[in-house]
């Protein structure tokens, strides 16, 4: 999957998604994932709906005008065909953002997944998947101020056990001289740490 940001460098472009067929043969696959122009900024893959098959996320970062990002589900589990069909229902799909990435994480490890958008000058968006119902979760739900971070430029989240505990944290980047790295207490809550990554 690769992106074109469209307005922001060169010539606008439309997106491009290619299906292996065996060694060296890359076949361009056409669809709603590969039509019209935007400013798309990172195509993301996840099964967020955990039915076995790999979901697609790609961003739109319009920064002066919000819009909802473009979500693609996979039919394979239902249908036995690969075939990705834009959703637009639920707060996922239609909350107006001007995203720059997706990532779905189970960071308390219940078996539900957590979604994790980096806005550019909105707060970001943190969302718990519960059987396909979405709930989006405050400062309030995790001790720190993941979501409060207005206007911070944020470009992505990265997720992944970077001390060694067993717990996932979340690294923060942005737009800016300073990122932040917050550790999971494994309580459900994480700790900003005071000595954030320094670009």
């Amino acid at each position: 999957m690769a992106t074109h940001p469209c307005g922001f460098i060169g010539q606008c472009q439309t997106n491009f998604l290619f299906k292996r067929n065996g060694p060296g043969n890359n076949e361009g696959v056409q669809g709603d994932v590969t039509t019209g122009f935007d400013a798309y900024t990172v195509g993301n893959w996840s099964d967020f709906d955990l039915d076995g098959d790999l979901d697609l996320f790609v961003c739109i970062g319009e920064v002066e005008q919000p819009s909802p990002n473009n979500i693609y589900i996979n039919k394979l589990f239902d249908s036995g065909d690969a075939t990705l069909e834009k959703s637009d229902c639920h707060m996922v799909y239609t909350d107006q953002r001007d995203g720059q990435n997706w990532n779905w994480i189970d960071f308390d490890k219940d078996g539900d997944s957590y979604g994790f958008v980096a806005n550019y000058t909105k707060s970001n968006d943190f969302l718990r998947n519960v059987g396909g119902s979405f709930h989006k979760l405050i400062q309030n739900d995790f001790g720190t101020d993941l979501t409060n971070l207005l206007n911070g430029n944020w470009l992505t989240n990265v997720w992944g056990d970077f001390n060694n505990e067993a717990f996932i944290d979340v690294y923060l980047g942005n737009d800016g001289p300073i990122d932040y790295f917050y550790t999971n207490d494994g309580d459900g809550t994480f700790t900003k740490q005071t000595k954030p990554f320094v670009g």
